[in-house]
This record gives structure tokens, C-alpha cells and sequence, in this order.
């Protein structure tokens, strides 16, 4: 046995070991976090080969583009022409996704139907329509907007309102996409939500429009309701204090609403119950339960209702309650020495004033600055807060720390041996009855809503042609660093970006501008003057990991119109199933055809020599088919099938120049080394010339054609490397012993 295992045909052996077991065991799995087909051992390895979409179930995901920052900019005119040059980036950063998975067969193309414009994808090997989702339809919009000087006047809300109009009669067409089709709206002020709460917790609008919100049938789109959904206070340059409404454009629909029955209550379901019925109430802390009610329970008494929400601190723990408002120096920077000492003087003036407003009344009403606590705090978590904090019970004392002061006044303190416990008072009650069926049956909400509010606070940047500067005209991106070696991200435009970029920090110099990827500003910055070399940097809050993975996504993953997703299906093969079939029955059948003739015209030891190169050949262009990820069609199959022919061809010509060589007296070892030797030549040019074929049909060829070629290419180059070689083993095994 020791001169039967040489060198070769040891490795020829642990070759084919190993490809079976490759093509036997291992697999691939999909892996929606990184878009990459992770290996994997499995029993049932034949199943984990690649297919296209001509000979499995593959999937249809038909998108929307969403045109509605273009429409805003360009006339009717000029919007045709956008559009176009916005479908062909999409296409070819589809085309691109793609063509990198190796699939074998796909369709991307544009529909339009009706006001709407659609991106529809069909995607071979892909059965599962999350995984499909992932590839094709994740969205990182790049863009770059200017911070809004339009002040907020009558007419600006007006066309607000009607954005918000627009908005309400897109979603009326499409109610079940409504989150996803403004979901990813910040950069316009345009925000949505899913949210299921109880009335409590939901925002005020919800309960000043409770009979709409109560009434309203399920999954039907409400009216527009316009809501204050704050007040913004501000410092003015000479120190004054001024608020003004933040109003909001409110659109929802209720997914969902059931009341239930409760045996126990919370806080938040008292809190739920006071507002449902118009009450006030107040949270209160007090020494021991003096009141005799147990935790997470509640007494109505002589109209009022008290509930225990349980101890507020540790037990062996040291507190005090204080009251603490919170002061902010005014900046001085750039001010004279005057101003300064005005700043300062003013500042001392409004601690002193808060000390004796607390010292007269601990309760008094202080609105001016920020108050951060009115409870029991513990002693070692108020030292820490408030720096040098000294207890000193009924007293106002005044502490500051850098540009933050804090006035405290200290009302109480526990010992370790007290507790303290919190109460929720609702006073005025007048029907006990009314409150007690709210807390008993309380209504759970499922809400889809969408806020718009009245104000843009960043406009998008744009040429004289009023162009969008967005991804459209994106390049590529690159990690780099500022020249303060921070991690930041550089991104150059095409030629048509390098001039819009151009105009825009010409005309916006000392003006702010923020570069939102996915919708979410990831730099802002001021235009110190003209940038004309097409590039910009975004910087700020990276490390290096950081600004290498934005750049990927940049570059793998930007649209300059949003993708929003319409329909998702299955669909079956093109060229249906049973084509598939006859192709693997073709195939046996070829084989088989190609044995028999080898046994009647060379006998039975060249038909055991070809059957096993078969198999060799087989078993090793399968499990490089699976390393490569390579995706089979019917393309490809026809090409595998075709390459086996030729590949025999290697074996004819090895035998009939074997044949010649016996006859002229060679010995059977003699004629086999000779004839391999001889037909090399002839082996080797018949493969090239096929390779050169398979290598046209692969660059320049169309789909099919390309995956046809690329089969040619690697059956080709396989029979020149393994196939040889292994029938001039096999011979010399089978013709051994012979004479």
C-alpha cells in the first residue's frame, strides 16, 4: 500500500473528501444585521445551494418614491427632468446592491401608477421577505439644509396647515403604511409614532379631544386638530424672559382600544382617572403612614381621595426635604468690563430675591428659573448635587458652583430610623362614584399619529436652479481626519454637486448648516466662506470605528429620495418549476448516455475512469459553487451540463492516443504517461479557447449571459487543473496489474 499512495493521489483523495463533506454538511444562513450569508454545518447541505430566480420562489417588493422634497422645489416644468435623474440613481444603486450578492437572476424597473411613482424589485434565492426587505430598501438619505429664517407669521402656519392636508390625504390612501411613510421626517419638523398608552399618559390634545378620540371608528384617519404643544421660553439680549407656542398640526387613527376591569391601581391609573374627570391633584410626602393606608391603596374622604404610593425612601437612610431652584449665569463672553459687572450685579440681585421669596415662604411660586426638586432627597445624593450643601432646617441658603447657583431651602429632614411616604391627593372630588368607575375601568389606547409642526426649523440647501444639494449628486465618502486629527467623514460631489455646494456656501456665508444622514443631523455647522472644490466634511461626536461605518453606509446605502415600502409578495419561478426538473433529469441522463458510450467503444476499465472523474468533477465544481455563493439558474445549469461534455473530451483524447501508443508495443504505465503527456497540448488549447468565449459572454453579455460565462470559465479552468491529472491516475490504478 505504500507505493499505492503517493503524493498525488493523497491530496487528489483528501480534495474530494473534503468537497463532499462541504457539499454534504455545510450551508449558508442570511444574515440581516450585516447583509452577509454566514456559514453554517447542517444534515441537509444539498438544500443550501444558491438559486436564482428562474428556478425558485423568489420575492417582489414593490416601493414608493417619495418626491415631496422636489415637488417643493421645482416648478412643473422642471420636475419631469428631476425625477428622471432621481429614478436613474435609484436603479443603478439598486443594480449595484445586487449585482454584489451574486444573484443570479433579478428585475428592478420603474411603474407609475395614477399621482405615484414606484421602484418594483424582483429578487431571486430570497424566500424570505424580511431578508429581501433588508437588502433592497434600507434608505440612508443624505442631506444637507440651511438653518430657517423665516419667522412665524400667519402665513408660514398657512402653509404648515396645508403641508399637514397634504399629508392626511396621502395617508387616507394608503392608512396601513401611515408610520412609514413619515416616520422619517425630522429634518422637516414632520414627526410619527405608534404609541399605546392610557388617557393619562397620552399628550394634553388627546384629552381635550377625548369625544373624538373615544368616538372615532378604528383605523379610520382623523381630522387635522391644531394643538399648542408647548411654550418655549427664552432669554432676549437684555435678560429678559419670553415664551412662545410651539402650535402643532395633529393627524391620527386608533389601531386599537379596549377598557378593562382593575382590582389594583397604580399611580399613574389615579393621575388617569383625576384627569378623565377634570380634578386636580397634588403629590404629597409625609412621616410614617400617619393616614392608615396600605401601599398602592386609596380612600375617598370628605371629598377628597388619598393614595399610598408607597415609602419614598430607604429606611436607614438620612434625608432632607428641600426645595431647590437652579440659577444659569448669563455668558460674558465678548462683553465689556461694564456689561460684565451689570451681568453680575443682575444675577446677585435674583439669587438674594429667590433667598428672601423662600425664606418668607417656602412655597412660593418662583417661575422665572428652573426649580429641580421639592422632595426628600437623601443626605449623601444632596451633598453630591449641590456642592457644599450645609443642612440648615427653615433656612434659605444660597450655593454656587462655576456659573450654576442653586438656592436651597431645607423644610424637613428624616432620620435613619423614620420613613417617609408618598401620597397622591385629589381634592374637590364631587362625584365619588364617577372617579371610582374611571379608576375601576380604564381604556387602553393603540394610536398611529402624525405631528406637523407649524415651523421648519432647516430648509433644504439648493443651487440657483433651485437644485436640492442632496444625494443625488453624492460621490463617495471617506473617513478622515480634521486638523485637529478628530475621526470625521469626508464626502465629495460629482461635477453637478461641486457647483450647487458652491452656490450655497457663497450665498449663505455666517449662516448655519446642518448635514443630516438618515434624517438625523450628524454635523451643523457655520459657512465661514465659499467651498468650491465639491468636498465637505461632517465632524463632531466620531471615533474612528464610528466615521469608518458612516462612510460604508454612505457609500453602500444612500437614495436621494426615500424608499418607502408598498406591497411585498412572493412570486414563483419564471420559468416554472418543472424546468428545473428536466434540467437534473437532463443531466442524469447525459451521464449516463456519456458511460455507456465510453463502455461500448473503450471497455469497462475507461468507463469506470470516466465515471469516477465525474464524480470527482462533480463533487469539486458543487462545492465551489457553495464557496463562491454562486447562484444557480437555468442559465448556469445548462452551462454545467454543457461543461461535463467537455470536459470528457479530455478523457477521449487521453484514451485514443493511449490506444495508439499500446499498439506499437508500448507497455499499458508507458502509454498512459505518453499520451497524457501528448494530449496536454490539444487538452489545453480546447479549454483556452472556451475560457476566452466564457470570458466575453461575462463582460459583455447581459444577465444571463454573464452567469453562463462565468460557469464556462470555471468549468474550463477546473479541467485543466484537476481533471487531467486525476485521469492519468485513475488509469494508472486501473491498469496496474495489466500486461
Amino acid at each position: 500500500m505504500k507505493g499505492f499512495w503517493t503524493t498525488r493521489r493523497i491530496t487528489m483523495a483528501c480534495i474530494f473528501v473534503i468537497c463532499l463533506f462541504f457539499v454534504l454538511f455545510v450551508g449558508r444562513s442570511f444574515n440581516s444585521e450585516t447583509f452577509e450569508r454566514d456559514w453554517i454545518f447542517t444534515s441537509n447541505g444539498l438544500n443550501h445551494f444558491r438559486k436564482g430566480l428562474d428556478i425558485s420562489w423568489g420575492t417582489k417588493l414593490v416601493y414608493k418614491i417619495d418626491y415631496s422634497k422636489y415637488e417643493e422645489v421645482y416648478s412643473s416644468s422642471e420636475l419631469p427632468e428631476a425625477k428622471k435623474n432621481v429614478e436613474e440613481v435609484i436603479l443603478r444603486n439598486i443594480d449595484s446592491r445586487i449585482s454584489t450578492l451574486w444573484v443570479s437572476d433579478y428585475k428592478s424597473y420603474i411603474q407609475r401608477l395614477a399621482n405615484e411613482t414606484q421602484v418594483v424589485v424582483e429578487i431571486g434565492w430570497v424566500a424570505d421577505l424580511d431578508q429581501a426587505k433588508e437588502i433592497i430598501g434600507k434608505t440612508v438619505e443624505l442631506e444637507f439644509r440651511l438653518a430657517s429664517q423665516d419667522e412665524v407669521t400667519p402665513e408660514t402656519i398657512a402653509k404648515r396647515e396645508e403641508k399637514a392636508d397634504k399629508i392626511r390625504a396621502e395617508v387616507l390612501l394608503n392608512p396601513d403604511k401611515m408610520i412609514e411613510l413619515y416616520e422619517n421626517k425630522w429634518a422637516d419638523n414632520i414627526y410619527a409614532q405608534s404609541i399605546s398608552w392610557t388617557l393619562s399618559v397620552l399628550p394634553d390634545i388627546y384629552k381635550d379631544n377625548l369625544t373624538t378620540l373615544n368616538t372615532i371608528p378604528l383605523n379610520q384617519i382623523s381630522n387635522i386638530i391644531s394643538w399648542t404643544y408647548t411654550t418655549s421660553n427664552y432669554q432676549n439680549e437684555d435678560g429678559s424672559i419670553s415664551s412662545e407656542d410651539i402650535n402643532w398640526f395633529l393627524i391620527f387613527r386608533v389601531t386599537w382600544r379596549d377598557t378593562e376591569n382593575k382590582t389594583t391601581f397604580t399611580s399613574a391609573d389615579i393621575v388617569s382617572a383625576a384627569n378623565e374627570n377634570g380634578l386636580t391633584y397634588e403629590i404629597v410626602e409625609e412621616k410614617d403612614n400617619n393616614k392608615g393606608i396600605a401601599d398602592g391603596e386609596y380612600v375617598i374622604s370628605w371629598n377628597v381621595l388619598t393614595y399610598n404610593i408607597g415609602k419614598a425612601t430607604d429606611t436607614d437612610k438620612k434625608a432632607y426635604k428641600a426645595r431647590i431652584i437652579q440659577l444659569e449665569k448669563a455668558s460674558t463672553l465678548g462683553e465689556s468690563d461694564d456689561n460684565i459687572e451689570a451681568i453680575e450685579k443682575d444675577f446677585e440681585a435674583d439669587l438674594k430675591a429667590i433667598q428672601s421669596a423662600l425664606q418668607a415662604n417656602p412655597d412660593a411660586d418662583i417661575q422665572t428659573w428652573t426649580e429641580i426638586a421639592d422632595n426628600y432627597i437623601e443626605e449623601k445624593t444632596l451633598s453630591e448635587y449641590v456642592k457644599g450643601y450645609e443642612p440648615a432646617l427653615n433656612e434659605a441658603k444660597i450655593y454656587t458652583d462655576g456659573s450654576t447657583s442653586y438656592v436651597v431651602y431645607t423644610k424637613d429632614v428624616k432620620e435613619e430610623w423614620e420613613d417617609i411616604y408618598s401620597f397622591i391627593v385629589v381634592n374637590w372630588v364631587k362625584d365619588a362614584n364617577a372617579l371610582e368607575d374611571s379608576l375601576k375601568s380604564q381604556t387602553i389606547y393603540s394610536i398611529d399619529e402624525i405631528f406637523v409642526q407649524d415651523r421648519a426649523s432647516w430648509i433644504l440647501a439648493e443651487g440657483k436652479d433651485w437644485s436640492p444639494l442632496n444625494g443625488a449628486y453624492f460621490s463617495f465618502a471617506r473617513p478622515e481626519t480634521t486638523q485637529l486629527w478628530e475621526p470625521s467623514v469626508g464626502i465629495e460631489f460629482n461635477w453637478a454637486g461641486k457647483e450647487i455646494f458652491c452656490e450655497v456656501t457663497s450665498n449663505n456665508v455666517g449662516r448655519s448648516m446642518a448635514i443630516f444622514i438618515g434624517w438625523v443631523p450628524a454635523t451643523i455647522a457655520t459657512i465661514q466662506t465659499r467651498i468650491c472644490d465639491g468636498r465637505a466634511q461632517i465632524s463632531g461626536g466620531f471615533d474612528k470605528e464610528k466615521a469608518q461605518e458612516t462612510a460604508k453606509e454612505l457609500n453602500s446605502w444612500n437614495m436621494p429620495a426615500p424608499l418607502i415600502l408598498l406591497q411585498e409578495e412572493k412570486v414563483s419561478p419564471s420559468l416554472w418549476d418543472s424546468a428545473f426538473q428536466w434540467a437534473l433529469i437532463a443531466t442524469v441522463v447525459g451521464l449516463l448516455a456519456i458511460i455507456i458510450y465510453i463502455f461500448c467503444i473503450y471497455g469497462g476499465r475507461k468507463a469506470i475512469v470516466t465515471t469516477t472523474t465525474m464524480i470527482m468533477f462533480i463533487v469539486v465544481l458543487a462545492a465551489i459553487l457553495k464557496l463562491i455563493d454562486y447562484a444557480l439558474s437555468l442559465s448556469g445549469i445548462a452551462a454545467i451540463i454543457l461543461s461535463i461534455g467537455m470536459a470528457v473530451d479530455a478523457n477521449i483524447l487521453i484514451f485514443e492516443r493511449m490506444n495508439e501508443e499500446v499498439k506499437w508495443g508500448k507497455t499499458y504505465l508507458w502509454a498512459i504517461d505518453t499520451a497524457t503527456k501528448r494530449s496536454w497540448a490539444a487538452i489545453r488549447d480546447g479549454q483556452i479557447s472556451t475560457l476566452l468565449i466564457g470570458l466575453l459572454l461575462f463582460a459583455y453579455g447581459i444577465n444571463m449571459f454573464k452567469w453562463f460565462g462565468s460557469m464556462i470559465i470555471l468549468t474550463a479552468l477546473l479541467t485543466l487543473i484537476l481533471n487531467v491529472p486525476f485521469i492519468e491516475e485513475m488509469l494508472e490504478t486501473v491498469y496496474k496489474n495489466k500486461k
